[in-house]
């Protein structure tokens, strides 16, 4: 059937996609041995995995977090919101007092992202009409960035541990932020 079909699709793009990324962290790390350039971890989580990697990699995320500024720096799809809701609920209980969210989003934030702002008063939306392209959310979480794609199935996800990476992209929504 066509539907079988499109998944089928998808789940090739999805080994596809994991395939180029472990050859491209192989050769990152051959590289890494022959220059003293810090060279990125790249993770690749797919869709039954996602969940279990937001709640085991938080603490993780926190701690890295603690190291800057204290701010989970990005841009919200309203998409995750809606299908992780609980997960957000869940990470506010175990944040340290200090820390805080300041995340970008386009005009059609959800109705539940808005009610979570306003029961967290740490965690600040922004609003930018220009960003209705953004696909997925992404996160600055201390040296970390996280990409989790949740508009189609399969949903997925990309966390690369690197801290010159991370440093550019916060120096990039916080300056997105101050406008």
């Amino acid at each position: 059937s066509e539907l079988k079909s499109i998944i089928e699709y998808e789940r090739k793009q999805v080994e596809d996609r994991q395939e180029l990324l472990e050859k491209f962290s192989e050769k990152l790390a051959q590289h890494e041995s022959k220059t003293n350039y810090p060279v990125p971890e790249v993770r690749f989580i797919e869709e039954s995995k996602l969940e279990e990697f937001l709640y085991n990699r938080t603490s993780v995320w926190i701690e890295s977090v603690a190291q800057y500024d204290e701010t989970w720096w990005g841009f919200q799809d309203y998409i995750f919101v809606e299908k992780f809701s609980e997960w957000l609920k869940w990470t506010w209980t175990i944040f340290p007092a200090e820390q805080q969210a300041k995340l970008l989003s386009d005009e059609s934030a959800s109705e539940k992202g808005r009610l979570l702002s306003e029961k967290n008063k740490r965690r600040f939306i922004k609003s930018i009409p220009v960003l209705t392209d953004f696909m997925s959310t992404i996160w600055v979480n201390g040296d970390y960035v996280v990409f989790v794609y949740c508009r189609e199935t399969p949903m997925h996800a990309v966390e690369i541990h690197s801290s010159l990476l991370a440093r550019d992209l916060r120096t990039i929504f916080k300056k997105m932020w101050e406008e």
